[in-house]
């Protein structure tokens, strides 16, 4: 009992203590160091800050094809030195690291350069950045991204797409920070986002680039599309549709119905038309072969509606000249 006593008396003296010290970090830094989030938090201006960003994303919530935009949720792990959020630990209680706000300390304004809804800052501050006291600092922004993805659906439904998140640091040069993806090759996937129940993730990948005087960090994802709804919503019916072309020649021309029948088939190709022109992106760079297909359809429909229709009006002229016939043969008299 007087030992659990004495352990409580312990822990409680080494929580106030802490909380001691890391009030008096947060003044010595902010207050006595007078610590500026606007200046960049290296003593040789003319230095360069290097900042590793890595990619995270929890889920794949959907890939419009018609507009183009590739939504998902994620989050950034971005590190790097700030030479001015350094502290003695022995002088705080041994106190090792820190959470402040991301509002409250510098950090590079990197920012998703093809969002498709505009340029926006990283995170909330509701997000706290952890502040190691040898400097580096870490931040993990937890976004919703809405990025451009343009699309190709030339072998829709079994199609493959690539989309890339690129991010930048936009005001700054590329002497003052420069952007890395140490000890990653590629984007961290969480469980979520590979059960998607319309896209498989085949592959990804993350690289460097420069564009001018700005440094870029690029994260590439591919996804395989799942075909089976398509397949049973789409291609089967067009599959079935063609096949009923071939009855067309089946109805005796004698009925009334044969070219009804043509012109059904064909209203229905143009409704599928319809229907899958409003599910692809309005593009003459890549057409899919499902639309060729339909537009072939139609030819050979308007094709097959003409043989119909002469044949039918051949059938009544030859029917009608039969009964001329009868006619003139019943008037004639009788030779014996």
């Amino acid at each position: 009992m007087i030992v659990f006593i004495i352990w409580i008396s312990t822990v409680s003296f080494s929580l106030c203590q802490n909380s001691s010290d890391v009030k008096a970090l947060k003044r010595e830094l902010f207050v006595t160091k007078e610590y500026d989030k606007d200046s960049k938090p290296v003593q040789d201006y003319e230095s360069t800050i290097y900042v590793n960003v890595e990619l995270t994303l929890n889920s794949l919530i959907t890939l419009d094809e018609v507009q183009q935009r590739l939504t998902t949720i994620g989050y950034l792990n971005i590190s790097w030195h700030d030479e001015f959020l350094t502290w003695d630990r022995k002088q705080y209680g041994d106190l090792d690291y820190i959470y402040l706000p991301q509002s409250e300390i510098w950090k590079p304004d990197i920012t998703l350069q093809d969002s498709y809804t505009g340029m926006e800052e990283l995170g909330s501050d509701l997000i706290l950045a952890t502040i190691r006291h040898d400097g580096s600092v870490n931040w993990t922004p937890f976004q919703v991204f809405n990025s451009y993805c343009p699309v190709s659906m030339t072998f829709f439904p079994f199609d493959r797409q690539t989309c890339e998140f690129v991010f930048g640091a936009w005001s700054m040069r590329l002497k003052d920070v420069s952007l890395l993806i140490k000890n990653v090759s590629e984007i961290a996937l969480e469980r979520s986002i590979k059960e998607n129940t319309i896209w498989t993730v085949v592959s990804t990948s993350a690289s460097t680039a420069q564009y001018h005087e700005e440094s870029l960090v690029i994260f590439s994802i591919t996804l395989q599309r799942k075909p089976l709804y398509v397949m049973l919503n789409m291609v089967l019916p067009l599959v079935l549709l063609s096949l009923l072309n071939l009855f067309t020649f089946a109805i005796p021309a004698d009925c009334g119905e044969r070219m009804g029948y043509t012109v059904t088939v064909w209203l229905s190709f143009g409704v599928f038309l319809t229907i899958i022109g409003q599910s692809l992106p309005e593009s003459s760079e890549s057409i899919s072969f499902m639309d060729i297909f339909i537009v072939m359809q139609l030819f050979q429909k308007d094709s097959i509606s003409g043989i119909v229709g002469l044949h039918q009006c051949e059938y009544i002229q030859n029917e009608s000249d039969i009964e001329e016939a009868v006619e003139e043969q019943q008037k004639s008299p009788m030779k014996c």
